[in-house]
């Protein structure tokens, strides 16, 4: 998440040889696995969520969760539930705040952490068994199986909570593979594949792991228009060639970014900010040096003004991003009914190309709110 867009060439790229071929290397899961008589293959381990909540009422951060059911994790990230600092390499430290208390659901029955839409897997070590998962919370030493379990259970509750309440304006249902441990932090359109950095401890991040999921999320709707970027609207950033949107009306690669970015922020509506673990900040990543991720600190800007917010990047898709996922943000915060703003939002996006702008996005908005018959947030957009 070199502020996570710079790994968005990966998108448009195929991996190296050696890559491809370690990643089909990896072991997979025995064909006569059973689960583990102890856990049984009826509990709600294995049934979707009850909850209507993006994080249900039980999960919470209890300073005795070892002592619970159900595994250990962190609420957002580390250093946001830490309220302070906290670097990947402080492995007691990171062990220490393994307190939110969180169930699991929706799991397979192959005896793993997985389902049929995440397969969640370590590059070195392969899926985590369930079984000794919850012998331990989830606790181990190195975080190793923090990261498969962090991983799973905030994809999986947002996979649970939005095919919950919005599948009937967006499907959810393209299988992922997350690779927790991986070099670098991306997503592969054609691999159908989500990257953890390793180094980083990326999978800890829960907002980390929802920007590139809805990214992928986005690139599967348009079945890959959105990453068609057109050179009318995008110039090049160093060596990105479509790393900039060449005016103000913006461009497709700050549509997808700040789709993004918006998923992420009516998701976690109260801390929209990003990238506090993985930048090492408590006010998460800084996008040039002047305003934090977060649409929260956008929300004032205007198109221009984020256009600008840059010098040396003028235009910069991440900037004009964060101005565009400012929009929902505030419609959502200023819509009697937030989810009507969220059902919006995921039925525009498979209308989504490569050769759309803010303008014409607004477009597109505006007419799915007439379809849904939300007339009353037209005037938000």
């Amino acid at each position: 998440m070199n502020d996570l867009k710079t790994r968005s060439k990966i998108k448009r790229i195929s991996f190296c040889l050696s890559l491809l071929f370690f990643l089909t290397t990896l072991p997979t899961c025995a064909k006569n696995f059973e689960v583990d008589g102890s856990i049984g293959s009826s509990g709600p381990l294995f049934r979707e969520s009850a909850s209507s909540s993006f994080i249900p009422e039980s999960d919470q951060v209890l300073s005795d969760c070892a002592l619970r059911d159900g595994v250990c994790l962190y609420f957002k990230n580390p250093v946001f539930q830490a309220g302070e600092v906290v670097a990947p390499f402080e492995e007691e430290k990171l062990k220490s705040l393994q307190s939110f208390r969180a169930q699991l659901t929706g799991l397979d029955q192959s005896g793993f952490v997985k389902n049929s839409f995440l397969n969640v897997q370590s590059v070195s070590q392969g899926p985590l068994k369930l079984s000794e998962a919850l012998k331990t919370h989830g606790i181990d030493s190195h975080q190793q199986m923090a990261l498969s379990l962090n991983a799973y259970y905030w994809l999986n509750r947002a996979h649970e909570y939005l095919n919950k309440n919005f599948k009937d304006v967006f499907s959810f249902e393209k299988p992922v593979d997350v690779y927790v441990d991986d070099a670098f932090d991306g997503w592969s359109l054609e691999k159908k594949a989500l990257y953890l950095s390793a180094s980083k401890k990326s999978a800890l991040s829960a907002d980390v792991l929802l920007i590139l999921w809805a990214e992928a999320q986005m690139g599967f709707a348009t079945e890959g228009k959105i990453n068609q970027p057109s050179s009318f609207h995008h110039a090049a950033c160093g060596d990105d060639p479509v790393g900039c949107c060449k005016d103000k009306t913006g461009c497709s690669q700050a549509l997808l970014h700040g789709s993004a970015d918006a998923l992420h922020a009516l998701l976690f509506e109260d801390a929209p900010e990003v990238g506090a673990f993985y930048h090492q900040s408590l006010s998460g990543q800084s996008i040039c040096g002047k305003k934090a991720r977060s649409p929260e600190a956008f929300k004032d800007l205007s198109f221009q003004q984020a256009y600008d917010l840059c010098p040396e990047k003028p235009g910069s898709t991440v900037a004009m991003g964060m101005a565009y996922a400012a929009v929902w943000w505030k419609a959502s915060h200023q819509a009697s009914d937030p989810k009507k703003v969220l059902k919006v939002f995921l039925k525009s996006l498979p209308q989504m190309t490569g050769e759309d702008t803010f303008s014409s996005a607004s477009t597109k908005i505006i007419e799915t709110c007439k379809t849904l018959g939300f007339p009353e947030l037209i005037p938000l957009f």
